[in-house]
């Protein structure tokens, strides 16, 4: 039997954390976790620009050195390391708004019903989901496998409830409202 001890610990969160979700509120502890998501997107992205950046700088002075390499344009190959740079900064501003949002808000939303998992395979691995009525979130490897393997059954016939970061959609806690 799949009990509120056993999610605290699938999930990682306290009884502290439950007792703030279900008054509406994002904890201290779990406030600290989305500052940490937020900061670390724009740790990567940052990687990623500087990344870029010397890509273009490598492309375009090779270009400019030998025009006649596949009649390239130096000014088409500075034009796509900009572009590129956009979408960079454009993609670390998304990945750090939604969790930055949630900080922001402090707010929680929640959904209710009886858990479904998929697994969706990626090129790099998996994808691991855990639905709750209509809402879909995104969970680790280790959660999904811990669910999936240890607590099937009572997937099936338990009711859950999973508080939740809106923007982000990041799961904070979840309950078992009720067993047959």
């Amino acid at each position: 039997m799949l009990t509120n001890a056993d999610l605290m610990a699938i999930f990682n969160f306290t009884e502290d954390d439950l007792k703030a979700n279900r008054a509406g509120h994002i904890s201290e502890r779990q406030l600290g976790r989305l500052k940490r998501d937020s900061e670390n997107a724009t740790g990567c992205g940052l990687l990623v620009l500087i990344g870029l950046v010397l890509f273009g700088a490598i492309a375009f002075f090779a270009n400019s050195s030998s025009q006649t390499r596949l009649n390239s344009n130096p000014n088409t190959v500075l034009f796509i390391s900009i572009a590129a740079v956009v979408l960079v900064l454009l993609a670390i501003f998304l990945a750090k708004a939604r969790p930055q949002a949630d900080v922001d808000e402090r707010t929680v939303a929640s959904t209710s019903g009886a858990i479904t998992l998929r697994m969706i395979p990626m090129k790099t691995g998996f994808m691991y989901l855990m639905k709750i009525d209509s809402k879909e979130f995104a969970i680790s490897g280790y959660t999904y496998g811990t669910l999936a393997d240890d607590h099937k059954a009572d997937l099936q016939t338990s009711s859950f409830r999973a508080y939740f970061a809106p923007a982000s959609r990041k799961v904070l806690s979840v309950e078992v409202l009720d067993t047959p």
